[in-house]
């Protein structure tokens, strides 16, 4: 373990030193390690065990001591901070990230339960509808049901009024063949012939009567049986 540090330790410092253009740039010529202050290949390898005892693996721990080499080669005594204040960094973005993430997540839910809500009112809409279509359906046919009663009340009705007129025209037919009086009478003009108690006679002029005392095939050979007491 400690020689894979020591390992990783002088490639890093071989990137910078072997670098001169980055590595003098950044700490402002060649690295120089006074007596007072700690060498740099150990605030590498002080870097390298806060990384890993703070949680991250060695190649973890090897990328953020890349990330904070130049802060190193120019204080390599403060390495403790440095580390510290990268961790608060990366604590900062982790935070950020999760809470990204829980953002994401609570749109996503909240979108869902939209559609969830939409599809819903979509169901209880269609299931309104089929109700009315149903509703209505009913109407129709209960309509339907109480037209055709009433229709066949009006046929009966119609044919009940028939028979009886019927009746009543036989009836004075016959008394009328009993009695020798008038059982038809014909209108000139017309050209109609009617029973004597037709409303139409009232109407009718003298001098276009015409007077029948027989059966129905002497008018009707003449002039056409009225609509109204259909002789």
């Amino acid at each position: 373990m400690k020689r894979k540090a020591g390992f990783l330790v002088a490639i890093i410092l071989a990137l910078f030193l072997f670098m001169p253009t980055q590595a003098n740039a950044v700490a402002g010529g060649p690295v120089v390690v006074h007596a007072a202050e700690i060498t740099v290949e150990e605030a590498v390898m002080q870097a390298m065990a806060l990384y890993m005892n703070y949680g991250l693996d060695q190649n973890a721990a090897f990328l953020r001591v890349q990330a904070i080499l130049p802060q190193l080669l120019q204080q390599p005594s403060n390495v403790a901070q440095i580390v510290a204040n990268d961790l608060i960094t990366l604590q900062t973005n982790l935070l950020a990230q999760q809470q990204a993430a829980a953002l994401q997540a609570q749109q996503a839910a909240a979108l869902q339960a939209q559609q969830q809500a939409a599809a819903l009112q979509a169901q209880q809409a269609a299931a309104l509808q089929a109700q009315q279509q149903a509703a209505a359906l009913q109407a129709q046919q209960q309509y339907a049901a109480a037209l055709q009663a009433q229709q066949q009340y009006a046929a009966a009705l119609q044919a009940q009024q028939a028979a009886a007129l019927q009746a009543q025209q036989e009836m004075l037919r016959a008394q009328a063949a009993a009695q020798g009086t008038v059982t038809y009478i014909g209108n000139k003009n017309s050209g109609i012939f009617h029973y004597p108690f037709c409303s139409s006679v009232a109407k009718m002029a003298n001098h276009n009567k015409v007077f029948f005392y027989g059966g129905r095939s002497e008018p009707a050979t003449y002039y056409r049986p009225c609509k109204i007491c259909n002789p």
